[in-house]
C-alpha cells in the first residue's frame, strides 16, 4: 500500500502547457484561409481591349451643393439661384456624371434641403449624397 507522501506526488500540477492542441487549430486555420483567400477575389481575369478614347478610372471630384442658414444655396464657391441649380451641375459634370454632396446647415429648413434635392433629381441627376458630419 501506499503511504500519503507517494500519493501527492501524484497527482502535483503541471506547470507546463501543452501547445500541440494550439498549433494544431493554427494549422488547420492557415489551410481554410490558404483555401478561400483566391476565392474572395471577385470578378474574372480578362485581357481588355483597347480604345483611342478610353480614360483611366480615377475617383472623381464630387460636387458639392451647400445650403446655408438663411437659405442660401452655393455650388462649390458659386452662389447659385435655386432654380439653376442644375443647369450649373450639369455644366460642371460635362466630362460625365459625376456625385453631388449637398451640405445643409443644422439650422437651415429642411424643406429647402429637400427642395434641393427634389430639383436635382427631376433634371436626372441621381447620384446625390447627404453630408453629415460623426459624433464625437
Amino acid at each position: 500500500m501506499m503511504s500519503p507522501e507517494q500519493d501527492s506526488d501524484e497527482f502535483t500540477p503541471q506547470s507546463e502547457i501543452n501547445v500541440t492542441p494550439l498549433v494544431d487549430v493554427m494549422l488547420v486555420l492557415l489551410i481554410v484561409f490558404m483555401i478561400t483567400a483566391p476565392l474572395l477575389v471577385q470578378g474574372l481575369d480578362v485581357d481588355l481591349p483597347q480604345a483611342t478614347t478610353a480614360r483611366p478610372l480615377e475617383p472623381q471630384k464630387p460636387i458639392v451643393v451647400s445650403i446655408g442658414k438663411a437659405g442660401e444655396v452655393r455650388v462649390g464657391a458659386d452662389l447659385v439661384d435655386a432654380a439653376m441649380i442644375a443647369t450649373t451641375i450639369k455644366s460642371l459634370s460635362q466630362d460625365g456624371p459625376r456625385p453631388v454632396h449637398v451640405r445643409g446647415d443644422m439650422e437651415a429648413a429642411y424643406r429647402q434641403v429637400v427642395q434641393v434635392m427634389d430639383i436635382l433629381a427631376k433634371e436626372g441627376i441621381t447620384n446625390i449624397s447627404l453630408v453629415t458630419r460623426p459624433q464625437p
